[in-house]
């Protein structure tokens, strides 16, 4: 279990470490840099389409639990 928050809604986890399966255009406010948490803005991230395939990943730079 993870008992430390690990930066995402810090920014210490920056944009280019949070990859998705896919994402609305690339101009949209529904990219994968938005599904951040606790942060005061009206963005989210939105898959290209709405499939059970679809994925969020965060590159920490080292395993952690």
């Amino acid at each position: 279990s993870c008992s430390v928050p690990l930066g995402l809604s810090t920014y210490e986890i920056k944009d280019w470490q949070i990859t998705a399966s896919s994402s609305e255009d690339e101009d949209s406010d529904l990219q994968v840099q938005n599904a951040r948490i606790y942060i005061e803005h009206k963005k989210a991230w939105c898959p290209r389409k709405n499939t059970i395939n679809n994925w969020i990943q965060i590159d920490l730079g080292t395993p952690t639990k």
